[in-house]
């Protein structure tokens, strides 16, 4: 749902009212569940509405992203039982989950490496340039979002074969649990 400034704030208001409901849902399903139906139930609820859409809206604005993190860690709290202060980065990685920002960066590199031949350099001299290895973005905002977090993948990761590169993608986000696009550039700068 687009708004006519295009801001994308229908479609935040609208995960974060049905992640607010599932609050309740999840804190009823954990009391009698195993935590394996309760994962599964976060799979289909949660995780499945949050990627519907995301290469489009995930480059919307840092508040609106937050909004709907929250709600997603919210739901994590009540599902591993801890306090509503705990901080949650351990328990993505332990149990395995994504953060909202690891399935942004997750998709539109998925959706970059899908069509790879149309954001590829072409290097007119003969000697390497640092940024041989970056795509080009084009005059398209999406596109340069997902580019710029593709070109910030680790090169062991964006070199892999397409039947390879996308269970790498996801092993290396689940143990990073990045909570911000920020993080994955800043760890990329690191390397």
């Amino acid at each position: 749902m687009v708004d006519e400034f295009f801001n994308w704030k229908m479609q935040i208001d609208n995960l974060c009212t049905k992640r607010q409901n599932l609050g309740y849902v999840f804190r009823k399903l954990c009391k009698y569940a195993v935590s394996k139906t309760v994962k599964t139930a976060y799979h289909g609820y949660i995780e499945s509405r949050l990627t519907y859409g995301i290469t489009a809206w995930g480059c919307s604005s840092k508040e609106n992203i937050e909004r709907v993190f929250e709600k997603q860690k919210k739901i994590l709290r009540i599902m591993s039982r801890v306090d509503t202060t705990a901080s949650c980065r351990k328990l993505f990685v332990d149990m395995k989950i994504m953060t909202l920002p690891c399935l942004i960066i997750k998709n539109c590199c998925l959706e970059v490496k899908k069509n790879i031949n149309i954001f590829m350099t072409e290097n007119k001299v003969d000697y390497n340039l640092r940024t041989r290895k970056k795509l080009k973005c084009k005059n398209n905002r999406i596109e340069n979002f997902n580019v710029d977090l593709f070109n910030h993948l680790p090169e062991y990761i964006k070199n892999q074969a397409d039947d390879c590169f996308k269970r790498k993608l996801k092993e290396f986000l689940l143990s990073n649990a990045f909570y911000t696009m920020d993080e994955l550039k800043s760890f990329s700068e690191e390397q």
